[in-house]
């Protein structure tokens, strides 16, 4: 089964489309595109992110076009373990005990821990995520905090920064609001 997700930026012009492939028995594929203003350019990249059916991430492949025609890349590897290593097979122990990605420009990275944690309405939980800070391809622990408020209302909250947000998903937990930042523009 594929799906497709389109999602407007609201705070910056800027769009994603994420290509949801689901049909293989032990894994599911995200594939992105987005386009997007940043400081004075458009950036363009995408990523390709593999989930297992439990919703752990076992690799991201991460590519954004810095200059026209320059492209940097980031790739990491884990087995769904909270483990990372980087392309070459290198541990990365700063991302130890995260079992999530959260890649600064998409959504879409909130509906992993949101399906993930299966929480209960009134119900919380507090996680370790690998932030993919972008532009730069930075990946960094960033400890989170998921609510589930109501029928497919979310709050969410960085517990550094204290930044939260009120998140709307769809029945199957993908993010059709998020207020400031994006709204889901197809399916409507």
């Amino acid at each position: 089964m594929t799906s497709e997700l389109i999602w407007q930026h609201l705070d910056t012009p800027g769009w994603e489309h994420v290509r949801v492939i689901a049909d293989h028995p032990e894994w599911t594929v995200f594939d992105s595109i987005f386009v997007r203003h940043d400081a004075d350019r458009i950036l363009r990249g995408g990523y390709t992110l593999v989930m297992d059916k439990a919703w752990r991430t076992l690799e991201l492949r991460l590519m954004l076009e810095t200059s026209p025609g320059v492209m940097d890349a980031l790739h990491l590897l884990t087995e769904g373990d909270g483990r990372w290593t980087d392309a070459e097979g290198r541990p990365m122990p700063q991302l130890d005990g995260c079992l999530d990605v959260d890649i600064r420009w998409t959504p879409l990275t909130n509906s992993l821990p949101i399906n993930r944690l299966g929480l209960d309405d009134g119900d919380s939980a507090d996680i370790t995520v690998a932030y993919i800070s972008l532009p730069d391809l930075v990946a960094l622990p960033i400890q989170q905090t998921y609510s589930h408020t109501g029928a497919g209302d979310f709050r969410y909250t960085n517990r550094a920064s204290g930044f939260s947000a009120d998140i709307v998903t769809d029945a199957d937990g993908y993010v059709i609001s998020y207020p400031e930042r994006f709204q889901r523009t197809f399916p409507g």
